[in-house]
């Protein structure tokens, strides 16, 4: 728990230098009067809701003039409705916000209906997680240890093709050659988790959040799975962050494709496994305003947000609701968006072809 704390609070110390400290008496009442509205990209009671509602309060709390927030629902087309609405018709004066998943793969490969810009909104800030690869070793006893998936023919389950959860699985096991069979459509990990269980997929992609809320780690303790690896995520400055917590559940995967090939993992799938984890997964929940926002109100919600993750009473809630919060400063949100702009032609039609080898 200390080491949670610490984490936050470093990203807190970040952050405020990022964003140049306290806000200044100029923006003291910049908020007094008005009401913020926040469009989530998700339904009501789900993921993506819970994190605004827990949020909302210490923004009104830390936002000078306090203003009354209000969360409106827009899960239609998995975000996207809320997603256009701020990109299109939100005010530019820092009342009306996305929250939610930015949907850089929709982005990318040019998904219909989907016509937010995300290269064109300012981030203000959000929340990222690690992803694990779990199999069961029921069906799977041959493999004791991470590196002996390579003997496997494995079939894997998952939400969609686009989804960056299931692109980091299937990259994964194509990358360090493993026989696989994909079979994509269940609702949610927890619908996956259950056909694991009822063996008729062996292997998925797991978020850090929901491994540590879920039934994993005891099927791991009674040797029915294994967390074969995680995703680490890449520094600013370069290498791999890695994470002494998920370090004592799993090897990195850089790590187990040195054991099995003796040498660093290269080549197209390799690089496209990178993209997806830093820009697919890297902002998992973020807040974002529409293009042209007035500077004063981009400024003071930024400082407001980073205010407000600081607050003890929002860490002890979200330690308790998100296992392990991971905050992403204004930086790093903005080196996911860069690559998302610097991406070519030519890898965009790897990734594209690739989604829709995995509908087949």
């Amino acid at each position: 728990m200390k080491n949670r704390y610490l984490s936050i609070l470093v990203f807190a110390a970040a952050c405020l230098v990022l964003t140049g400290g306290i806000a200044p008496s100029y923006a003291a009442d910049f908020y007094k009067g008005k009401t913020l509205s926040i469009y989530v990209g998700g339904t009501a009671g789900g993921g993506m809701d819970l994190g605004a509602r827990a949020l909302a309060p210490f923004l009104r709390k830390h936002l000078p003039g306090n203003p009354d927030v209000i969360i409106n629902n827009m899960g239609g087309a998995g975000g996207t409705q809320a997603r256009n609405y701020v990109y299109e018709k939100a005010k530019k004066d820092g009342t009306g916000l996305f929250w939610g998943d930015w949907g850089p793969l929709a982005q990318i490969t040019g998904e219909v209906g989907f016509r937010a810009n995300f290269i064109e909104m300012p981030f203000i800030g959000g929340m990222s997680d690690s992803y694990l690869n779990v199999i069961s070793t029921e069906i799977h006893p041959e493999i004791k240890r991470s590196a002996d998936v390579v003997k496997a023919q494995v079939k894997a389950g998952g939400l969609r093709a686009s989804s960056a959860a299931d692109l980091l699985a299937r990259l994964s096991l194509d990358v360090l050659g493993v026989k696989h069979i994909y079979i994509e459509g269940y609702e949610g990990g927890a619908k996956i988790l259950a056909a694991i269980m009822q063996k008729e997929v062996a292997y998925m992609s797991v978020s850090n959040g929901m491994y540590a809320g879920s039934i994993i780690p005891k099927l791991v303790e009674e040797k029915k799975m294994m967390t074969l690896w995680y995703h680490p995520k890449r520094a600013l400055k370069g290498g791999f962050v890695l994470k002494p917590a998920l370090s004592k559940i799993a090897p990195t995967f850089p790590e187990v494709y040195k054991q099995v090939h003796g040498k660093d993992p290269s080549g197209p799938k390799w690089d496209a496994l990178l993209w997806v984890n830093d820009v697919g997964t890297n902002i998992l929940r973020g807040l974002w305003v529409p293009p042209k926002i007035n500077e004063e109100a981009l400024s003071v919600l930024r400082k407001g947000f980073v205010s407000a993750v600081n607050d003890k009473q929002y860490m002890d809630f979200a330690i308790k609701q998100f296992v392990i919060a991971e905050f992403v400063s204004v930086e790093e949100g903005n080196r996911s968006v860069e690559l998302l702009k610097s991406a070519d032609a030519k890898f965009v039609a790897f990734i594209k072809e690739y989604i829709e080898a995995g509908t087949k």
